[in-house]
């Protein structure tokens, strides 16, 4: 398994490569995320928590976006990162 950061750069480049998967993406984003992870690992691939969302966000020539981390709460000055 990669890490968070690895996984996510892999959603963006399949998006930038192909337009029908930036379609699902971008109408159906966590079902589009489980259905690549299964893709590429398998067995291995975790199952997202019911409860959370996904939304995907695509820049344009004159806009862009910052994105900031949700805060552990169990921690306030730990970022979740990778936390699904």
């Amino acid at each position: 398994m990669t890490n968070y950061k690895d996984f996510e750069a892999t959603i963006v480049k399949k998006a930038l490569e192909d337009p029908e998967f930036k379609k699902k993406l971008i109408s159906d984003p966590k079902d589009t995320v489980e259905a690549l992870a299964k893709e590429l690992y398998g067995d291995q691939a975790f199952a997202l928590p019911s409860d959370l969302k996904i939304k995907v966000i695509e820049e344009t020539p004159d806009t862009y976006y910052i994105r900031i981390p949700a805060i552990n709460p169990t921690d306030p000055r730990e970022p979740i990162v990778g936390c699904w």
